[in-house]
């Protein structure tokens, strides 16, 4: 496994102005001038140059048809997988889709009945919710245990979920590992005993590990799957290399059902309900990502995880009311700020008071209100001016002159 540690030179960010006026992504479409985006999932660091001159190589070769073979991206992956996590998946078993919701969906949707009851460890990645509701299933949020870095799966909540009789009976599980939006990368001991509860009463966990390249230097983190067939537990992981290369718009997600953990029946589904789904473009990018840039994923890492203990500094200045831990994986911040004067939803104050667009809590579940979601994915600079306005529409507004305060 690799062993990070060296210094390395901070990946390319380009000026905020330049990026509205180049980047035509949700993240930056539309946004006025003076307007801060800091919500959507997406890193402004310029994507790594290999993978820039793959997509070019192959659109000069007008090689844009369906994607069939996806064998270099699963033995890329999978090395990829060796190499920083000790998993050595059955490269057989993996089966494309467009992008990790689709893939969620899809599995879902083959092997849950409508109205089946689904849990989601909350607060968790909005998309979930609406998706659910699309498949005509029940979300079930169990609230994350702790607070700060004892944040952990109520493994406990999530047993009895499973467990329960009749009508209350949970049946499935979207596992968000690691967690989005805390950044948490599960235990392994949290994760055995979600398996082994997913085993005893016969439900199902589709680990959704779309920011695992992601996890910080120094911080383990753990593929469901493997556990998942210990246990025999029933279990499917989706993945991709869309946020860790900030590649997200080439549309290219693997599906992950080995026998030991999926029915046959989801298998030949997916052979042929998702057969050419995934974008050429991005089987490309993801397998040059996942072979060839580990490199520019070290710096990513770095980068971010850097920027996360920065946050904690800039608010402890600006917006003292803040409560906040830094984030060990992917580079989306949590900020609880129902104490920083910022009224019951911050985030609309914030784009109201400060031009600042930053992801609502409250769409991240019942216990998100008074919340934030936070892009780390950009520079220092464009991170203090997020700080400094958030700061700005936190102050209190100063009184008339002659009149008390």
């Amino acid at each position: 496994m690799t062993d990070f540690t060296a210094e390395t030179e901070a990946l390319h960010c380009q000026p905020a102005e330049t990026l509205r006026q180049e980047r035509t992504s949700i993240k930056w479409a539309g946004c006025q001038s003076g307007v801060l985006p800091m919500f959507i999932a997406e890193m402004d660091f310029t994507v790594d140059e290999r993978i820039r001159e793959a997509l070019i190589a192959q659109i000069e070769r007008s090689d844009l048809g369906y994607s069939g073979d996806l064998s270099g991206l699963v033995g890329a992956f999978a090395d990829f997988a060796a190499d920083r996590w000790a998993w050595q998946p059955e490269r057989e078993f993996f089966y494309g889709a467009p992008d990790v919701s689709f893939g969620v969906k899809a599995v879902l949707r083959h092997l849950l009945p409508e109205g089946a009851r689904v849990a989601l460890a909350t607060p968790s990645y909005p998309s979930f919710f609406g998706y659910l509701t699309e498949l005509g299933v029940e979300c079930v949020e169990i609230p994350l245990a702790g607070s700060g870095e004892t944040l952990h799966l109520d493994t406990d909540a999530i047993d009895r979920a499973f467990g329960a009789s009749g009508a209350d009976r949970v049946h499935a599980m979207v596992l968000s590992n690691p967690h989005n939006p805390h950044g948490i990368a599960h235990s392994a001991a949290d994760l055995e005993a979600l398996a082994a509860s997913a085993a005893r009463h016969g439900a199902i966990v589709i680990a959704d590990e779309i920011h695992a390249p992601l996890v910080h230097h120094g911080v383990t983190f753990t593929p469901f799957a493997p556990i998942a067939a210990a246990a025999g537990a029933t279990s499917v992981t989706v993945t991709s290399a869309s946020k860790g290369w900030n590649i997200a718009g080439t549309k290219c997600a693997l599906i992950y059902a080995p026998p030991a953990t999926s029915p046959d029946s989801l298998r030949e589904y997916l052979t042929v309900a998702l057969s050419g789904s995934t974008s050429i473009l991005g089987r490309t990018a993801s397998q040059v990502a996942f072979a060839d840039c580990r490199d520019w994923l070290d710096r990513a890492i770095t980068q971010v995880s850097s920027n996360g203990r920065l946050l904690a500094e800039l608010l402890a200045e600006h917006v003292p009311g803040a409560r906040y831990t830094p984030p060990k994986t992917s580079y989306l911040a949590w900020i609880d700020l129902s104490d920083a004067g910022l009224g019951p939803t911050p985030a609309f104050t914030l784009l109201e008071k400060a031009d600042l667009i930053v992801s609502d809590g409250a769409t991240f579940g019942a216990n998100g209100h008074g919340c934030i979601r936070l892009n780390l994915g950009c520079s220092e600079e464009v991170l203090r001016e997020a700080v400094a306005r958030m700061g700005r529409a936190a102050a209190p507004a100063a009184a008339p002159a002659g009149l008390p305060r």
